[in-house]
């Protein structure tokens, strides 16, 4: 065989075990089966941040995953797939879900509100609103059509915001 082929199926080999390790450490620790390793200076660092609380003087540690056996890394995968599995909802999942409901709802009853107003400004803008104008009633109409566009601007870019905001939220959670 070539050498070069040797040598990337040695660091293939030797990448694979260290996936493998990792994962079996990582079920370790998810089971809390662990040794403690203390730091030797006493002191919290990156690699020494775990404490027990209830020992005086605190002390820091690192957790150290026990070494498994084929057989038990079995039995503990087979037992987290199936304490995964019938876990309850978190209540954060189910909020989430009811926000985005809201959210939703909010945003298309603000977007329909501005197209609403705009459409009454609208009205108000083409149906006179009698037969004689003065000054007043001219700077009036002016002052209410003004008001009006920029409520129902307000109210269909507050809308349109809130829907694209939930759009983005739900690509994120998936």
């Amino acid at each position: 065989m070539n050498g070069a082929v040797e040598k990337a199926l040695e660091k293939s080999w030797n990448r694979l075990q260290q996936q493998k390790q990792q994962q079996q450490d990582e079920l370790a620790l998810y089971f809390n089966l662990y040794t403690r390793e203390y730091a030797p200076d006493g002191k919290n660092s990156e690699t020494y941040h775990f404490f027990d609380s209830k020992e005086q003087p605190v002390r820091y540690f690192r957790k150290v995953p026990q070494q498994l056996s084929p057989e038990e890394v079995e039995a503990l995968k087979n037992m987290r797939a199936d304490l995964e599995a019938t876990a309850p909802k978190k209540p954060e999942e189910t909020k989430g879900e009811e926000v985005a409901e809201k959210t939703t709802i909010t945003g298309s009853l603000y977007y329909t509100l501005g197209f609403l107003g705009l459409f009454a400004t609208f009205l108000a803008l083409v149906i006179p609103g009698g037969s004689s104008y003065d000054m007043l009633t001219g700077a009036m109409r002016v002052a209410m059509m003004i008001t009006g566009i920029l409520s129902a601007l307000g109210f269909f870019a507050v809308g349109k915001a809130l829907l694209l905001l939930q759009d983005i939220a739900n690509h994120t959670r998936k």
